[in-house]
C-alpha cells in the first residue's frame, strides 16, 4: 500500500524492481525440493464392519484383533473391471438370466419360423439352457443399458414373477442364444463397437438389439453387416433374416443375391428354401442372362427334388424371367414338369393325364 501511494518516478521504478524480485522468490519456493508429508498408512481394519454391519469407531478399529492388528496392507490387490464373466460371488451378482435354446430341426419342405420362439411352427425341439450371472445396475443404467431390463427393474414391475427370484427366463433360437455372450460383453463395455464373429451372429445381434432395447447395439451391428454382406455371405443373411422376420435386412440380402447371382457359391444357393430361391430370381435386381438362369434353375431342381412343386417350377421358369432356355436344361425341365404333373400333384385323381401320351415320352411345348 505504501508503494502505490507514492507517485515518485524513482519509487515506481523501485516498486517494479521489488515486485519482480518478489515474484522470482515465490517461483523459487514453488520449484524447490518436494516435501514428503506423512499422511498416515491404510489399515485394513479401518474398513471392517461390526456384526450389525455398522462401521467401527476409532477405538473399535484400534482394538480390533480379529483382522491383521494395526499392520498396513503389504500385498497390493488391484480391483477388477466389472463383467458378467466373473465368479458371481466375487462380483456380487444380483440377477440371473437363464437362456433356453430351441434347436430347430425342420423338415425339407418347412418354411422358416416367423418368430423368436418356434411355438408357432412344427419344429422338433431339443432345448438346452445356459445361465448368466449379471448385475442390475449394469443392465438398467450402464452406458449400453437395456430398455427391457430397465423397465423390468422399475418400481411398477417389482411384483412380477421374475423379481421374486431375481431371474429372467428367456427362450431364443440357436443363433440368438449363441450371440448372448457378445451381447452381454457389449452391455458391460465402454466401447461402441460390438465384437461380431460371423454373419449369423450379426443378424442375431441385430434382432436382439430390438428384443432387449439396446439402442447403441443396432448401428454397431449394421456397420459390420454393411462391410460383410457380399456374394459369399449373402445366403447366410437370407436364411437368418427370414428366420427372424427381419424384412428390411431380407430385402437388402435379396438385392445383393440377385445382383451377384452368378457369383454366389453353388452349394450355398442350393441350400436355400424354395421360397427364398424364388424370391431372388424374381427380384428386379436380378443380373443373370436367361439361358444361364435356366441352368441354375435346372441344377437347383436336380439338387433339391424333394422340395420342387409344380407351382414352384412354373414360377421360376416363367417367360417373364426366362424367355430363352439352355437346350440341355430345357429337356430336363420339360420332363420334370411332366413327371410332377403325372404324379398327381396337378392332375386330379380319376382324370386323364393332362399331357396324354405314353410314359417316357418327351413333351415338346411351343
Amino acid at each position: 500500500a505504501n508503494v502505490y501511494s507514492n507517485s515518485n518516478t524513482n519509487t515506481n521504478t523501485n516498486t517494479s524492481t521489488e515486485t519482480t524480485t518478489t515474484t522470482t522468490a515465490a517461483t523459487a519456493v514453488l520449484a524447490g525440493p518436494k516435501i514428503s508429508l506423512n499422511l498416515g498408512t491404510f489399515y485394513l481394519e479401518d474398513a471392517v464392519h461390526n456384526d450389525d454391519n455398522t462401521p467401527p469407531n476409532q477405538s473399535e478399529a484400534t482394538n480390533n484383533t480379529d483382522i491383521v492388528a494395526h499392520s498396513p496392507i503389504t500385498t497390493k490387490r488391484r480391483g477388477k473391471k466389472l463383467t458378467w464373466r466373473l465368479d458371481p460371488e466375487e462380483s456380487h451378482s444380483d440377477w440371473t438370466i437363464v437362456i433356453t435354446t430351441e434347436t430347430a430341426s425342420p423338415s425339407p419342405t418347412s418354411s422358416p419360423p416367423s418368430s423368436l420362439t418356434s411355438t408357432t411352427c412344427s419344429f422338433q425341439q431339443s432345448p438346452t439352457t445356459t445361465t448368466y450371472h449379471v448385475h442390475k445396475n449394469q443392465l438398467a443404467v450402464g452406458l449400453h443399458f437395456s430398455e427391457y431390463f430397465s423397465s423390468l427393474f422399475s418400481a411398477h414391475s417389482s411384483s412380477m414373477a421374475e423379481s421374486t427370484n431375481a431371474t429372467s427366463y428367456i427362450t431364443l433360437l440357436p443363433t440368438a442364444a449363441s450371440a448372448m455372450p457378445a451381447l452381454l460383453d457389449f452391455i458391460y463395455s465402454d466401447e461402441d463397437e460390438v465384437v461380431v464373429t460371423s454373419s449369423e451372429m450379426a443378424v442375431a445381434l441385430r434382432h436382439l438389439s430390438h428384443y432387449f432395447g439396446i439402442a447403441e447395439l443396432f448401428p454397431s451391428v449394421n456397420r459390420f453387416i454393411d462391410g460383410d454382406l457380399n456374394a459369399n455371405t449373402v445366403v447366410r443373411y437370407l436364411k437368418e433374416s427370414a428366420l427372424y422376420s427381419d424384412d428390411v435386412l431380407l430385402d437388402a440380402a435379396v438385392s445383393v443375391a440377385a445382383r451377384s447371382f452368378c457369383d454366389v457359391p453353388w452349394d450355398d444357393m442350393t441350400s436355400l428354401s424354395p421360397d427364398l430361391f424364388e424370391t431372388v430370381v424374381h427380384s428386379s435386381d436380378l443380373n443373370c442372362k436367361s439361358y444361364v438362369l435356366s441352368t441354375w434353375v435346372a441344377d437347383y431342381c436336380r439338387a433339391r427334388p424333394e422340395v420342387v412343386t409344380w407351382d414352384f417350377l412354373k414360377s421360376v421358369t416363367s417367360v417373364e424371367i426366362m424367355p430363352s432356355v439352355d437346350p440341355s436344361s430345357a429337356l430336363f425341365l420339360m420332363n420334370l414338369d411332366r413327371e410332377i404333373s403325372c404324379s398327381g400333384r396337378r392332375c386330379k385323381a380319376g382324370e386323364e393325364c393332362c399331357y396324354g401320351g405314353e410314359e417316357g415320352d418327351i413333351l415338346l411345348v411351343g
